[in-house]
């Protein structure tokens, strides 16, 4: 796209510019599953915009941004806006547009108190410190015990009888500037490794022995960064953790006294409970789906691309400052039947629905004029513009309304021999569920109130 628009833009006076598509796309998916949640093929709009410098593109970006939140609010789709890491796209800034769901595959953290809304792997969590004069903790000094076979938390706290919150996890990292970098954290949290940070892989423990996997430790450690997650800076008990030698951990570890961590952060992921970084109320997690992503991201692409760029308005040639916004079209489907169903069966949207009216002929089998006015109602709704599914099986009244509510068009309109008897018709709601009458004239004429 960056190509494309580079051999067509060559002036600031052709700025801004935002082209688009509406494609299918193929993902290699190990584990296809829920649907049409997450699938090896699937639709995605996407859509990119170029400016002439970065209050412009944020300004583009705010216009893709509202217009996302003005689609969600058609669709009837509840959305919030959340905080993410851009991963590897890049960019500083990016949100997700995250729907409520019982089977979605993300959470993110929220604060009721002050809005704060993040992706569990960018947000953080408030913790307040008192630290902790290691001297006060009494302790013997750190001795090795025998852990054979026990690499993981759950494997020491059972052979040492000590509860995962008095194990020390240690995640051996490579950090933003390709340092070797410790994270040390309690043993009863998940780990959240930094923006830009990746966790070591087979090569990085090959290339650093003295790490041995599963049972890794802060003490005695020489040219190997340590941080230290915000609760254990006022920590009040020693720890068990990783002697950096196989079958072998070290218990009566204190921190400040046996090793100390260059720094303190949120190391961790957020749960519900934790405290907001912003405000310092507890956060809540919401179990939600991701419907759409948005990235500001700037010189990401165009600083790095060979003729990427536009003359400005001094003559010279500057890169393009870019955003990039994707809606997942097939998962909106999905995101939509969470959104809008009850015990019956989907409720959709005027506006997204495959027909507006369901049409039952009740009894026509045995009423001709109810068949034929259900025929002629057909006409006359597609005539003034509805689109109409027609069921005029030789099933019972039962058997359709089950099977119109299980569809969810959003109205349902009734030709049945007692109406017949008064000239009117009932007209069902999906979304209500208020059912009302109205005249055979007012059918006719295809209207439906």
């Amino acid at each position: 796209v960056t190509r494309l628009v580079s051999g067509e833009v060559e002036s600031y006076r052709q700025l801004p510019v935002t082209v688009y598509q509406i494609q299918s796309k193929f993902r290699d998916e190990a584990r296809p599953r829920s649907g049409l949640m997450r699938g090896r093929e699937f639709t995605m709009s996407d859509s990119y915009s170029f400016d002439a410098n970065k209050e412009l593109m944020v300004l583009s970006y705010q216009r893709a941004f509202d217009a996302y939140l003005r689609i969600f609010e058609r669709l009837g789709i509840p959305v919030t806006p959340v905080e993410a890491v851009s991963g590897a796209i890049g960019g500083d800034v990016n949100h997700e547009f995250m729907a409520p769901s019982l089977v979605g595959e993300d959470h993110y953290a929220s604060c009721s108190n002050c809005g704060l809304a993040a992706n569990i792997e960018a947000a953080t969590r408030r913790v307040d410190v008192e630290r902790v004069d290691p001297s006060s903790i009494d302790a013997p000094a750190p001795s090795d015990v025998a852990t054979p076979d026990a690499g993981t938390i759950e494997a020491v706290s059972a052979l040492l009888g000590v509860s995962a919150a008095q194990i020390m996890k240690s995640i051996a990292c490579i950090d933003d500037t390709g340092a070797v970098t410790i994270i040390v954290l309690p043993g009863d949290r998940e780990a959240r490794v930094p923006h830009g940070w990746r966790m070591f892989d087979e090569a990085d423990f090959a290339a650093h022995s003295e790490l041995k996997r599963g049972f890794i430790g802060p003490v005695d450690l020489d040219n190997v960064r340590v941080v230290g997650d915000l609760a254990l800076a006022s920590a009040a008990h020693p720890y068990v953790t990783g002697a950096n030698r196989v079958d072998t951990h070290l218990i009566n570890v204190v921190v400040g006294r046996d090793f100390t961590p260059e720094s303190f952060a949120s190391y961790v992921v957020v749960e519900s409970g934790d405290l907001c970084s912003n405000c310092g109320h507890e956060m809540f997690l919401q179990r939600s789906v991701e419907a759409a992503h948005t990235f500001q991201l700037g010189l990401h692409y165009t600083s790095k691309m060979k003729n990427a760029t536009f003359v400005s308005e001094d003559g010279s040639e500057q890169p393009f400052w870019m955003g990039c916004y994707g809606i997942g079209v097939t998962r909106l489907l999905a995101v939509l039947a969470e959104a809008n169903h009850d015990e019956l069966g989907l409720i959709w949207p005027e506006v997204v629905a495959p027909y507006d009216v369901t049409l039952l002929a009740l009894g026509a089998a045995r009423n001709e004029k109810v068949a034929e006015v259900a025929e002629a109602a057909y006409e006359a709704l597609r005539n003034a513009g509805h689109s109409v599914l027609y069921d005029d099986r030789d099933v019972s009244p039962g058997v359709k309304f089950a099977d119109a509510d299980l569809l969810g068009v959003p109205w349902r309109v009734m030709v049945g021999t007692k109406g017949l008897e008064r000239s009117c018709v009932e007209v069902r709601s999906r979304a209500s569920g208020q059912t009302t009458e109205i005249s055979l004239e007012t059918l006719l004429a295809g209207q439906l109130s």
